[in-house]
C-alpha cells in the first residue's frame, strides 16, 4: 500500500513541479513577460516620436523607427524558438517516456546539447539582429571600431618607438 501512495507522490512531483511549475517559471512568464515589455517599449517609443515630430514640427523618416520595431520582433521570435526545445523534450520524455538525460542509449542523450546551446545561440543571434535591423548601430558600431583601431594603432606606435629608443640608449653606453 506504501508502494502506491510513494508511486502517486513521485507522479504528483513530476507532473506539477518539473512538468507545469517549471514550464511556467522558466519559459512562459519570461517569454510573456518579454512579449508585453516589448510590446509597450513600441508603443512608447512611437508616442515619443509623435510628441518630437509635433514639437519639432518636422516629419522624420520612419526607417529607424521600424528598424527598432523589426529588431524587437525578431529578437522575441528567436528567444521563443532556441528555448522552445527545453519544455518540448521534457514534455515529450514525460509522455513517451523516452529515457532519463543519463542513459547514454536513450534519445534524449543524443539532443540533451542542443537544447543547452539554443539558449546560448539566442544571446549570439541578439547581436546580427541588431546590425541587420538597425542602420544607427551599424554605423556607431563601425564608428567605434574604426576609432578603437585608430587608437590601438597609435599606442602601438607608441611602444615600438619606446622600445627602439630604449635599444639605441642600451647599445650606446
Amino acid at each position: 500500500m506504501s508502494q502506491v501512495n510513494e508511486n502517486s507522490k513521485s507522479w504528483w512531483f513530476k507532473t506539477f513541479y518539473l512538468n507545469i511549475f517549471m514550464t511556467l517559471t522558466n519559459y512562459l512568464l519570461p517569454t510573456i513577460t518579454l512579449c508585453i515589455l516589448s510590446f509597450l517599449l513600441v508603443k512608447s517609443l512611437k508616442t515619443a516620436n509623435k510628441r518630437r515630430n509635433e514639437m519639432l514640427s518636422v516629419t522624420h523618416s520612419k526607417s529607424e523607427n521600424k528598424g527598432i520595431t523589426k529588431s524587437l520582433v525578431a529578437v522575441i521570435i528567436i528567444f521563443i524558438l532556441c528555448q522552445l526545445p527545453h519544455p518540448v523534450l521534457r514534455l515529450l520524455m514525460e509522455i513517451f517516456h523516452l529515457g532519463k538525460p543519463g542513459e547514454c542509449n536513450s534519445v534524449v542523450f543524443y539532443f540533451l546539447p542542443f537544447v543547452f546551446i539554443m539558449p546560448m545561440l539566442s544571446s549570439s543571434v541578439n547581436f546580427l539582429v541588431y546590425i541587420v535591423f538597425s542602420k544607427t548601430f551599424l554605423k556607431k558600431l563601425k564608428s567605434n571600431v574604426k576609432q578603437e583601431m585608430n587608437q590601438a594603432h597609435s599606442d602601438f606606435t607608441d611602444i615600438s618607438t619606446i622600445q627602439i629608443d630604449c635599444s639605441t640608449e642600451i647599445g650606446s653606453k
